[in-house]
């Protein structure tokens, strides 16, 4: 058992979590061009198998799983449904699991329109739609302990708002960063009404575990840059100071004095767990004229170090996946890390598989509409166990 200090716990002594083996169920659901909806929870059978896939859960005897709730909201913010309706469905997952109650990394609710198009995940709308969210979340889930407000905002915002391929489909960084404001704010106050709620609560604060290498000289002051920028979100949300030339770039990116400092006052790191996503291209070499390429790896226990230290909090391996034909000795290798960092008497709380079942489209991070089969999950979409699956059982 793996105690929650240094994290306190509001309103009652701090309780222990034990080492969560978890999995997940991707629910990704972004609007691509065309104005597509690409909704994972239904194209790989999650919402209408969602039994099937609990026992599964439960026959791979895993602590916790990382379960979204859907994103589509009427207007009381009480279309709730998708099988969490009972406690213990993962192991205890009234004590350890995690909920991810609304965006995982990609929406808004699906009903906010301007002009007949998306208004993405930028704006008040949003948050005020996202409140209303949480607030009936915690009423009908009074169990749930463990919370994922907002999964990946910096990824999130930066899909939406950056590269063009989600959502509101903009490439500039004033709308990155409103995109990025709007899911700081979401998780922020969601996670202050789920304290409110429920004073034991925890939370998987989670983002990519990203490097950045200069490829010569000239690029150290941007690979620099691109590093400290992918901590924003978690900076903020764990009420970490933002280092003074982040700071700035915001401001001359559009985001208000009023609102940076409300951001900067409001985060907190109580009853927290940094959770680190981590995949085969997170390692790159930047170039002087910004071009990105797959780097070497250093690996996963040398980057969640760095975090570690950082932030001084409790942390997991909250994402990972790998094709079948790679993903047994993926899993070997980074169980391996894991296992590295415990002895090194660091607060390691969890490993995730990401995710149950095979995704679709997630080689092209699901900006087409190719629907083509990716092997990462735990069980084929036919819900037949991979060897990644028995492997992971097996630990």
């Amino acid at each position: 058992m793996v105690p929650l200090d240094p994290v306190r716990h509001l309103g009652g002594e701090p309780r222990p979590l034990p080492f969560l083996l978890a999995t997940g169920v991707e629910c990704s659901a972004p609007v691509i061009r065309g104005g597509v909806r690409r909704d994972e929870l239904r194209l790989t059978g999650h919402w209408d198998r969602v039994e099937e896939d609990l026992d599964l859960v439960r026959s791979l005897v895993l602590a916790a799983l990382r379960h979204p709730l859907p994103h589509r909201v009427g207007r009381s913010g009480r279309d709730l449904r998708l099988g969490m309706d009972r406690p213990g469905d993962a192991g205890d997952a009234g004590d350890a699991g995690d909920a991810r109650s609304g965006y995982r990394e990609d929406r808004g609710p699906a009903s906010l329109r301007a002009s007949g198009r998306p208004v993405g995940v930028r704006g008040p709308r949003v948050v005020g739609r996202w409140t209303a969210f949480v607030r009936a979340f915690v009423e009908h889930y009074p169990w749930v302990r463990g919370y994922t407000p907002v999964n990946e905002p910096f990824i999130s915002a930066f899909f939406s708002a950056r590269t063009g391929w989600w959502n509101e489909r903009r490439r500039d960084d004033r709308s990155f960063v409103a995109a990025h404001e709007t899911l700081v704010t979401c998780a922020i106050q969601g996670t202050a009404m789920i304290r409110d709620a429920r004073s034991d609560a925890w939370f998987l604060h989670n983002d990519a575990l990203e490097a950045f290498t200069p490829a010569e000289p000239g690029a150290t002051e941007l690979a620099q840059f691109r590093q400290e920028l992918r901590f924003v979100g978690l900076d903020l949300v764990l009420g970490r100071p933002l280092q003074s030339a982040i700071r700035g770039w915001l401001l001359r990116s559009g985001m208000r004095d009023d609102r940076l400092a409300w951001l900067e006052a409001n985060g907190s790191a109580d009853g927290s767990v940094v959770g680190l996503d981590y995949y085969v291209l997170n390692e790159r070499i930047v170039s002087v004229g910004g071009q990105e390429t797959v780097g070497p790896r250093a690996g996963f226990a040398a980057l969640a170090r760095g975090v570690h230290d950082r932030y001084g909090l409790p942390f997991m391996l909250a994402e990972t996946n790998r094709r079948t034909e790679d993903a047994v000795a993926w899993l070997d290798e980074w169980w391996a890390d894991s296992l590295t960092l415990r002895a090194e008497g660091r607060p390691f709380v969890g490993f995730c598989w990401y995710s149950l079942q095979d995704q679709l489209g997630r080689d092209t991070c699901l900006r087409r509409a190719n629907d083509r089969v990716n092997t990462l999950g735990l069980v084929d979409l036919d819900r037949r166990i991979r060897p990644v699956g028995h492997a992971y059982a097996a630990l």
